[in-house]
């Protein structure tokens, strides 16, 4: 700082020798010249200086002083005049660039006490978005082992008494299973490992299926779902749409006391708005925008016997944003709310977009020509996978940990097809760590399948990057079977 502060010094020096040198001016030439320096070169760098008064100082008083001396000594009324002149705006100078670096050392202030606190809100957000995966751990676990004994009691003869039951200890876990799938779909989003994959698709695929779905349980209510059937094709990421579209109609069953709820949709040019309408209590106006954001519950949805996590609508804003398309909303207090998304019609109208053919699910054993290794660190989920996989018709191998299962493999006759793997065992690495070890010690690659409780965005996007397929516990019966197949499928080819 002293090197630039005597370079600062050394520029007004020369700048102000001009004083010595060429005053009095012999032409009208130096009169110009000296005018001109008197004007600008005093003020030009004012705002460059400025930022450290002391670089200012350093050059402003050498450059301006001698001129001030020299016409204080000549002898005219109009010299002493200049001089006086010359001191007067020497301070309104003086001011300018005080007040100046006092504006400018505030913004930078400022802007240093910004930057902490995005950094501050952006590490809590990193530290939420953990503790929420971490708390979600422990209740995943002991849901995913219900969910697989749940289907191993109901591929078993049973009467009908103990089918009822069933079907009650299936019904009594779909809420949480729901509530900690809303916190999974957050951790994907924080995670950017959610891919967008468009194609022009009928819509009526999506909505078909959200009516059937959801029309028993709004009639649980007492309210009517009424579903106005489209045969439009649109451009956007089916699977995405659909979690959009669940949201959306979700809530508008969870706060509607009574009537009902349309799903509809209105053509508009290249645009098709799809609907949801309801009767419920309505949004006010200055609450509209602050439902998007994440753990919003407004006070008049204290009804609602399962408010849940106030991320709904949160998710939707930010997977409409993911695939471009709009969200609008309109609503009057105490009479209902229409929830609009405008996706982008196909280009090609002419294909009949037909109803998607059921397929059912074949009851033979898919899994009876794969050689399967289950590596489950608790008992009591491997016990359960174990009874479903040996129901589905694997030949496995499985254990809570390496030393269990590498005897086993090395005595095996048959190659291992598919792993499926919990991410993290005792006392062990993690999953894609185990998974290399493996592949290295077998000599070959194979299929895998990650089983995790583990939401968090980094587990998401680690097993994105290996290219590996991943599931979160609690994992839905009817999802693991089809992540299956399209295993086998793989293997087979």
């Amino acid at each position: 700082i002293l090197f630039s502060i005597g370079i600062a010094f050394i520029s007004g020096c020369v700048w102000g020798s001009a004083a010595i040198f060429l005053y009095p001016p012999h032409s009208q030439t130096y009169l110009v010249f000296i005018l001109v320096l008197l004007a600008l070169v005093p003020v030009a760098p004012i705002a460059a200086l400025a930022v450290h008064m002391p670089h200012f100082y350093a050059y402003y008083l050498p450059c301006v002083l001698p001129f001030v001396f020299t016409m204080a000594l000549r002898d005219s009324r109009a010299e002493h005049l200049t001089a006086v002149l010359l001191v007067m705006m020497m301070g309104a100078t003086i001011a300018f660039a005080t007040k100046y670096n006092k504006i400018l050392t505030d913004a930078i202030r400022l802007r240093l006490l910004f930057s902490d606190q995005k950094d501050i809100l952006q590490e809590t957000s990193k530290l939420k978005t953990r503790f929420m995966a971490s708390a979600s751990h422990d209740l995943r676990q002991p849901l995913h082992a219900i969910g697989l004994f749940i289907e191993s009691l109901r591929q078993q003869k049973t009467d009908k008494k103990t089918t009822y039951l069933v079907q009650k200890i299936e019904e009594s876990t779909l809420s949480l299973r729901q509530m900690l799938n809303t916190l999974l779909d957050i951790s994907r989003l924080d995670a950017g490992a959610i891919e967008v994959k468009c194609r022009d698709f009928p819509l009526h695929e999506i909505l078909d299926k959200l009516q059937a779905e959801y029309a028993p349980l709004a009639a649980q209510k007492g309210l009517l779902l009424h579903y106005v059937p489209t045969r439009m094709l649109v451009y956007s990421d089916p699977g995405l749409l659909e979690r959009l579209m669940r949201n959306l109609i979700s809530n508008a069953i969870k706060y509607t006391r009574q009537g009902g709820v349309v799903i509809g949709c209105r053509r508009r040019r290249d645009r098709l708005r799809i609907q949801v309408v309801d009767s419920g209590m309505g949004i006010e106006a200055e609450d509209i925008k602050r439902i998007f954001k994440e753990y919003t519950q407004l006070q008049q949805s204290n009804y609602a016997p399962d408010k849940g996590l106030g991320l709904g609508l949160s998710i939707v804003d930010r997977l409409a944003a993911l695939l471009e398309h709009q969200v609008e909303v309109q609503s009057v207090p105490g009479r209902g709310s229409i929830f609009s998304v405008t996706v982008a019609c196909s280009r090609d109208q002419t294909a009949l977009a037909m109803p998607a053919a059921t397929i059912s699910q074949p009851m033979q054993p898919f899994l009876s020509k794969i050689n399967v290794l289950l590596l489950e660190d608790d008992r009591v989920v491997l016990d359960a996978m174990q009874s479903v996989l040996k129901i589905w018709g694997a030949q496995l191998v499985a254990g809570q940990n390496m030393e269990e299962v590498m005897g086993q493999i090395s005595t095996a006759d048959a190659k291992v097809d598919l792993l499926i793997i919990d991410y993290h065992l005792a006392n062990e690495e993690k999953a894609t760590q185990l998974i290399a070890k493996l592949e290295t010690f077998l000599g070959y690659a194979f299929k895998v399948l990650i089983i995790t409780g583990d939401t968090s965005p980094e587990r998401i996007h680690e097993a994105h990057v290996h290219g590996h397929m991943l599931l979160h516990k609690p994992v839905e019966i009817e999802k693991l079977r089809t992540c299956l197949r399209y295993l086998v499928g793989e293997i087979c080819v």
